[in-house]
């Protein structure tokens, strides 16, 4: 089964060049439980809380069969087999709609040997007299690949040509893929492991979220589940050990994002009347008839909210003994 791992924010998309090991996707819980009084339990279902995501994920420094290197913009598997592509198209215009699959292989066989090795070789070649490997050093190094490259002459004369257009069209097409990477050295992975760390940093300071992205396909190349969610870098750690060589290691910590806002509304305005005064918008009835357990002071308090008024209450109602009030006892109400 094949994995990829992605970090994408916008048109940019930071590949992790080792897939890790192991990914623990996390749900919050936001339940609540609660104590009652004869000593249960219950627990208040809420919705679930944000997904965690911890993951560690090996950042090499060293040419290794199974990591994919990002330089930036394009792996060098992804810019090799673009430029192949480029040239088998071209092949195929001299070679007819429906060439023959033997000549296919060779041309191809003839593409991939001078992408691969031979093109290495010569960028090494290069890397001994200069010290940084520009774009236009690059372009000499393609250039001198596909010119070291001799076509068989046992090879039919159509297939013969088809072969040469495919170089000139395929290394055209390198020239441009690789010259995009702007400083980054094609063939150096230790520049991966610098350009990662910049772009992770870019990541935590930009203070934006950004989808993590989990591609799965099964050994036959079918696609399965996928994994994409949008998330913030809440926190990275990077762990040189010994054991590890040149090596990096980056624990990650993700966290789900949601997104929100906040609702503007319009509130209307009360004016005041010609008067001067604003009316009392709560409505005091006139009369109130007590029940247990009421006295002037709560009844003040609760219609005149003034509780200190409750002497009014007892003059309006000829009342003595303002502590002697009973139930059933209707009252008068003065205005608030």
């Amino acid at each position: 089964m094949g994995y990829t791992f992605a970090l994408v924010r916008g048109k940019k998309t930071l590949r992790l060049p080792v897939p890790p090991s192991s990914v623990a996707i996390k749900t919050g819980s936001r339940n609540q439980a609660y104590g009652l009084v004869g000593g249960k339990e219950i627990n208040v279902l809420k919705s679930p809380g944000l997904k965690e995501i911890d993951f560690d994920v090996l950042i090499p420094r060293l040419n290794y069969p199974f990591a994919s290197y990002i330089n930036d913009k394009a792996s060098k598997k992804a810019i090799k087999e673009r430029a192949l592509q480029a040239g088998m198209r071209a092949a195929k215009k001299i070679l007819g709609q429906k060439p023959k699959s033997e000549d296919e292989r060779r041309i191809a066989k003839i593409l991939d040997k001078t992408l691969g090795p031979v093109l290495e070789s010569e960028i090494n070649k290069l890397k001994k007299v200069h010290k940084t490997i520009t774009a236009s050093l690059r372009a000499e190094a393609v250039k001198n690949a596909v010119a070291s490259v001799t076509v068989s002459q046992n090879l039919p004369k159509k297939v013969q040509d088809a072969a040469k257009k495919a170089l000139a069209k395929a290394s055209g097409a390198m020239n441009i893929l690789i010259s995009r990477d702007g400083e980054t050295e094609w063939l150096d992975s230790s520049r991966d492991a610098k350009s990662f760390l910049v772009q992770l940093e870019k990541l935590k300071k930009n203070k934006k979220p950004f989808q993590f992205i989990i591609s799965r396909k099964s050994p036959r190349g079918n696609k399965l589940s996928n994994t994409n969610i949008k998330v913030s870098l809440e926190e990275y750690s990077v762990t040189e050990d010994a054991g590890n060589g040149f090596d990096l290691t980056v624990s990650m910590r993700l966290k789900e994002y949601r997104a929100y806002g906040t609702k503007v509304r319009k509130i209307k305005k009360n004016s005041l009347p010609k008067g001067g005064t604003r009316e009392n918008p709560a409505h005091t009835p006139k009369t109130y008839k007590v029940v247990k357990g009421d006295c002037l002071w709560n009844i003040a308090k609760k219609f005149l909210n003034d509780a200190t008024r409750y002497p009014e209450i007892a003059k309006l109602n000829s009342i003595k003994n303002p502590n002697l009030i009973y139930p059933g006892q209707v009252l008068k109400l003065p205005t608030p």
